[in-house]
């Protein structure tokens, strides 16, 4: 365990608008997931529908303490939660139990419930994490039909009857590949609308090609029957395996880059990194399962590193704030500048993350309103940010 001054030095370097990156939006577990310790669950008692032994303790010597130091730090902070799995006596070859359904919702606002009682109100949820395939870890696979059933008749049901929880719903979770046949299943289902908010999308084997995708969901959600709101939110992303070389470590930052940039500009709202803070070896993972993270504990565990990619998260959180409305920006992805616009519709300030993935300089002249505003040149394998006082 890292010590307390390290510690704090992670929570001030992720949260602190000032000192470090602001992140304004993050995500946590409900029950274990790949990179937890050990495979647990908040009722492990086989046939307990009621859940009277549900308890959230397993949670209350790490997790919940991190969250409320950076809910501290960050007193505006949006926390979601994705289940991996639900208890295993919920379930029948990694699906859902059609007869355990209610409890699984009803399981839901418990914890809400729970989490709030230590200070943590939730912003919202996915329905499942990763719903296609199954995995080597905790999972657990949704149908399209399947999860629309789950959402309508029973979580819906559950949100009303527990004092109409306002915490958004996002359903899917899992890679853009598939993203936009699951979600034109899953809005064809009537009433899903009036309980939904939203798509949740991973970035794992994307093409270019599928940022396509991502924007025409958009649309469905905006088209579909009674749509609650129209969220559509990047919520997992991190580079396996872990490494150490220099050039990939780069590379992978530049990925971020241009993921997040072109996500945002296909109609998502959030772009959510996957483990904010690893090992030396890219764990703890109980799946061998190694990642990269923005943030490395060294191998004695008395400091950290900072990744590549922890910067380029930076030049988007810093200054994209919650709020702010996207700018339309002439750019393609073939273009050597990458761009991505925002304003700010309170103070009219606009802030512009220019990116330059090639091996050579550019320059680039920058227009809004079909006015010059001003040149810059964009160095070489590059990412910079231009706030623009209107």
């Amino acid at each position: 365990m890292l010590p307390p001054s390290a510690q704090a030095k992670v929570m001030r370097t992720l949260f602190d608008e000032e000192e470090g990156m602001g992140f304004s939006l993050c995500r946590t577990h409900i029950n274990s997931c790949d990179f937890s310790l050990s495979s647990y669950s908040y009722d492990d008692t086989e046939g307990d529908y009621a859940l009277d032994h549900f308890s959230v303790e397993h949670d209350t010597q790490y997790l919940i303490p991190m969250i409320q130091d950076a809910l501290a730090l960050t007193p505006g902070l949006s926390v979601f939660a994705s289940p991996w799995s639900p208890p295993a006596w919920m379930k029948s070859n990694g699906a859902m139990e059609t007869s355990p359904t209610p409890a699984w919702a009803k399981y839901f606002t418990k914890y809400f419930e729970a989490y709030a009682a230590h200070g943590i109100d939730l912003w919202g949820i996915t329905v499942e994490n990763e719903v296609v395939g199954t995995h080597r870890w905790e999972c657990c696979s949704y149908t399209a039909s399947q999860m629309a059933s789950f959402v309508v008749n029973h979580l819906g049901t559950a949100y009303n009857e527990d004092n109409g929880t306002d915490i958004k719903v996002l359903v899917f979770d899992h890679d853009k590949k598939d993203i936009l046949q699951w979600a034109e299943a899953y809005y064809s289902v009537p009433g899903v609308g009036e309980y939904t908010d939203g798509v949740a999308f991973h970035w794992y084997k994307t093409t270019d090609a599928e940022f396509e995708d991502v924007n025409s969901v958009a649309w469905t959600i905006r088209w579909s029957e009674n749509p609650k709101d129209t969220l559509l939110m990047g919520t997992e992303a991190c580079s396996c395996p872990f490494t150490s070389d220099s050039d990939t470590l780069w590379s992978r930052a530049e990925a971020v880059g241009h993921d997040i940039l072109w996500d945002i500009r296909s109609g998502a709202q959030s772009w959510v990194i996957w483990n904010m803070l690893l090992d030396y070896t890219g764990g703890p993972n109980k799946n061998a399962n190694s990642c990269d993270a923005p943030i490395i504990a060294n191998e004695l565990y008395t400091d950290i590193e900072a990744r590549p990619n922890l910067y380029y998260l930076g030049h988007f959180s810093k200054h994209m704030r919650p709020g702010d409305m996207v700018l339309k920006t002439d750019c393609q992805m073939k273009d050597d500048v990458e761009s991505l616009a925002v304003v700010d519709p309170l103070t009219g300030t606009a802030k512009m993350v220019l990116m330059n993935r090639q091996n050579y300089d550019r320059v680039m002249r920058v227009s809004v309103n079909d006015t010059f505003m001003f040149q810059t040149t964009v160095p070489m394998n590059s990412i910079q940010t231009v706030v623009i006082e209107m």
